[in-house]
């Protein structure tokens, strides 16, 4: 259900346990960022204490996309923590649900969502990956999940 601002919360993970022998749960997971621990106020109903707020958050009406990007040399390496710090506050706001390096590191995705693809390129383009030059290739695409423990409930 939808709270008084628009924001969409999602079910919660069910807990994994780990292989039959050892009896153990799984860890979960860490949050994101740090940025992103630093949003949690404490527990809601149906969200695990441990999960940020801001990580099951998401606009209702809005689209999501997948964006690949490929990197221009070396460039990024310096660049990074600036980008890294643009994409923290993006999730913050709930608009990027996750975003990282490729294991090849010659580019990373990322998943987030926009009310337009206008809205998403401005995005896009405040980034400073994309304002200081360090990506060569950058591909949109518009994502439609219908599968998965983050989708909402059609309750």
């Amino acid at each position: 259900m939808p709270d008084v601002n628009g924001l969409l919360t999602l079910p919660a993970t069910p807990q994994r346990r780990a292989p039959r022998d050892s009896g153990r749960p799984l860890a979960r997971p860490p949050p994101l960022n740090a940025a992103l621990r630093a949003t949690v106020a404490g527990p809601s109903p149906g969200r695990h204490p441990s999960t940020p707020r801001s990580a099951r958050q998401y606009f209702r009406g809005m689209t999501w996309y997948v964006v690949q990007t490929r990197y221009d040399g070396d460039k990024y390496v310096e660049v990074r923590p600036r980008h890294r710090e643009y994409l923290a506050d993006l999730s913050e706001r709930g608009i990027v649900a996750l975003a990282g390096p490729l294991d090849d590191n010659v580019g990373g995705m990322i998943v987030m969502q926009a009310a337009d693809r206008d809205e998403l390129r401005t995005l896009l383009d405040a980034d400073p990956y994309h304002l200081e030059g360090a990506l060569a290739e950058r591909t949109i695409r518009e994502w439609k999940p219908v599968l998965g423990a983050w989708l909402p409930s059609s309750e």
